[in-house]
């Protein structure tokens, strides 16, 4: 088994639930994390199979809910695709367990518990989560003598970046249900101000009301010149922003990252994007990975209050 086979099971077990790793026999591991939204909306995030393509957009290409609780789950990692079958339910002490019931990682079992806490920026009660992970890792005879040297630090790492990638799709979820009831609530208030038999005074209110901006999903593309080239010049990154009905979004970070199996995404260069929602970003080059001249690259925008996050398609660029 060559690192690309390696490197794409690891991924393979980030994609069918919490994560993809790879272990020798049975190994035990825990990982907690407090996360800011509210945890009815990270459980929904879990639970959200069909959305499971959103959420790991360059592995899963669907997901869907069988029988029983069973969730199939197509895709590809590293160029090799995986058909694997996980069964889902939730717990009668609220945790959520998921279990591989086929391939290589049969018998392997996540249990993630969650539990209220404070919120990060406003305090407000319940508006944080503490996420606790239990895993029960198995694996084929096969799969564990190619993957065996992988460290507890390498799992946990995966964890955490399988954990932030729901975290962001929950994050788009709480706040757009946030939208609607803050629209609901002005348009309640609007009509308590309104008499049906003073037109004039009804009009004077209407003119007066705010306007409520409705949430808007965003979407972000991402180009990359020249490559290949040498180490040492300069590539610029180039793309835009732009919401769901094509309007450039100015004054935007984006972040431009490149995929590290394994590890936290590292941010390689960050810049803004101007009034048309289009961004222009040198980096200068160096060896992406130690083990190749080429590496994966993608651009991200974290979102904001009434706009969603949104990831581009990854890009390959090479330095020689």
């Amino acid at each position: 088994m060559n690192r690309r086979e390696l490197l794409a099971i690891c991924i393979m077990l980030i994609v069918v639930g919490t994560v993809i790793t790879p272990v020798y026999g049975t190994r035990a591991l825990t990982v907690q994390k407090t996360i800011d939204v509210r945890k009815e909306y990270f459980l929904k995030a879990l639970t959200d199979y069909n959305n499971y393509p959103k959420i790991f957009p360059d592995n899963i290409k669907s997901a869907s809910l069988k029988s029983n609780n069973i969730v199939q789950i197509q895709g590809s990692a590293g160029g090799i695709g995986f058909n694997e079958e996980v069964k889902s339910s939730i717990q009668p002490d609220g945790t959520y367990l998921l279990e591989v019931i086929s391939g290589d990682l049969k018998g392997t079992k996540i249990v993630t518990s969650l539990s209220s806490t404070w919120g990060f920026h406003d305090g407000t009660a319940d508006g944080g989560t503490k996420v606790k992970t239990n895993l029960s890792l198995e694996a084929s005879w096969i799969a564990s003598v190619g993957l065996a040297l992988v460290g507890d630090d390498a799992i946990k790492s995966a964890i955490d970046a399988s954990m932030y990638k729901f975290y962001l799709y929950a994050k788009q979820l709480q706040n757009a249900q946030y939208h609607v009831v803050q629209s609901g609530q002005n348009k309640v208030s609007n009509n308590q101000h309104v008499s049906s038999s003073q037109t004039t005074q009804a009009q004077v209110v209407k003119a007066q009301t705010p306007h409520v901006s409705s949430y808007q999903i965003t979407s972000i593309s991402l180009q990359a010149s020249p490559s290949p080239t040498y180490i040492g010049n300069i590539i610029t990154f180039t793309g835009i922003v732009s919401d769901s009905n094509g309007i450039g979004i100015q004054n935007a970070l984006v972040s431009i990252k490149m995929d590290t199996p394994l590890y936290p995404d590292p941010v390689m260069a960050q810049g803004h994007t101007n009034s048309d929602g289009q961004f222009s970003i040198d980096w200068i080059s160096h060896k992406p990975n130690w083990y190749s001249n080429t590496g994966n690259f993608y651009a991200i925008f974290d979102g904001s209050s009434n706009l969603s996050s949104s990831r581009s398609q990854e890009i390959s660029v090479s330095v020689y």
